[in-house]
């Protein structure tokens, strides 16, 4: 995160500093908001749409990317904890295999 933004530099400081004062500081805020309604901010033209819309794609994707190592963390966890409990039923209290 660049500073207070989400957003891009490449965005530009009037544009994102607009897009603050309209409560919109995150990529997910994007979600509800039409490109004819950014359009209607000031400081926002066709350029920092078309920016907002592909770095929108990335951060989507990244975030995609950041789920799915999450899930394959979460799964080799659960992995290494029934590997574990397995080798503790196979020993008694004392340590020694049954």
């Amino acid at each position: 995160m660049e500073g207070e933004y989400e957003f891009p530099v490449s965005l530009g400081k009037v544009a994102r500093r607009e897009l603050a004062v309209n409560g919109i500081t995150r990529f997910d805020q994007l979600t509800a908001i039409t490109a004819s309604d950014l359009l209607q901010i000031h400081g926002l033209g066709n350029k920092a749409v078309r920016i907002l819309q592909k770095s929108s794609m990335r951060a989507d994707w990244a975030s995609r990317q950041r789920c799915r190592l999450e899930d394959r963390f979460r799964a080799a966890t659960a992995v290494s904890n029934l590997e574990e409990q397995r080798a503790e039923g196979l020993a008694g209290h004392d340590g020694r295999a049954r």
